[in-house]
């Protein structure tokens, strides 16, 4: 046995230093070179590479939104479905490298779907969808599926709002509250330069619609102060709605 460890040890070297195509050639000739093949032949028989593929159905996104997916799992240097993993990790993260959602999809003959849906607030920026395996942790991360997709918010609704009546006038024929309208964006800051509207309802009609654009003078503070009337006959049940953006 120890008269074969310098002549493998050479052969080993001579394998990775010399084109594929004289191995190939000198393989068939030599026994040596005969085993050294077989020997990786064997050992990518048994213990494969996965490749995930995921097909994702856009690359844009806004925050809650759904993004879904179609999965592709395949094994060996033929990508052949692969039968070795049951469970894909589907992990998405923002653009601060925090995980954001995670997803076990269960996988038949190589095959899955599934989704990923955003945080109702979430940042907008560039996020990262990574797909895995158990099985390819064993070999590191070189054949994760990796993709960017960028979260934008279009609709520009992330943003809190807060909606006071700070006085109520009544005489005979109608009620007058006076309202104070507060916007901050997600970080706490006034929110400016937005074109914003409010509705009043009173026993679930709509009585009232101001549309209305916030300009910040000053960034310490982004509030909108103002009366609305309502006839007495409509008022007994004042609600008020949900601020959202103009569209």
């Amino acid at each position: 046995m120890r008269t074969l460890r310098f002549p493998l040890l050479f052969l080993l070297l001579l394998f990775f230093t010399s084109p594929v195509s004289v191995f190939a050639q000198k393989a068939s000739e030599d026994p040596y070179l005969q085993a050294i093949l077989g020997y990786f032949q064997e050992l990518e028989a048994n213990n494969p590479r996965e490749r995930v593929h995921l097909h994702l159905d856009k690359r844009t996104v806004t925050p809650g939104e759904t993004l879904w997916f179609k999965a592709y799992l395949t094994a060996g240097s033929r990508r052949l479905p692969s039968p070795l993993s049951q469970v894909l990790y589907v992990v998405l993260f923002n653009g601060e490298g925090e995980k954001v959602e995670e997803q076990k999809i269960q996988l038949k003959g190589g095959h899955g779907h599934g989704a990923l849906t955003l945080p109702n607030f979430a940042a907008e920026g560039l996020y990262r969808v990574k797909a895995y395996t158990a099985w390819m942790e064993n070999f590191g991360d070189d054949h994760f599926f990796s993709a960017d997709i960028q979260v934008i918010d279009a609709e520009n609704e992330s943003f809190y709002p807060l909606f006071e009546v700070v006085d109520v006038v009544e005489t005979e024929e109608q009620l007058t509250y006076e309202i104070l309208l507060q916007a901050g964006d997600r970080s706490g800051q006034p929110l400016a330069n937005a074109s914003l509207r409010y509705a009043l309802f009173a026993e679930g009609q709509q009585s009232v619609r101001v549309n209305f654009y916030l300009i910040a003078r000053e960034r310490r503070s982004s509030g909108l102060a103002g009366r609305s009337s309502h006839s007495r006959n409509n008022i007994s049940n004042f609600i008020t709605s949900k601020m959202r953006p103009m569209r």
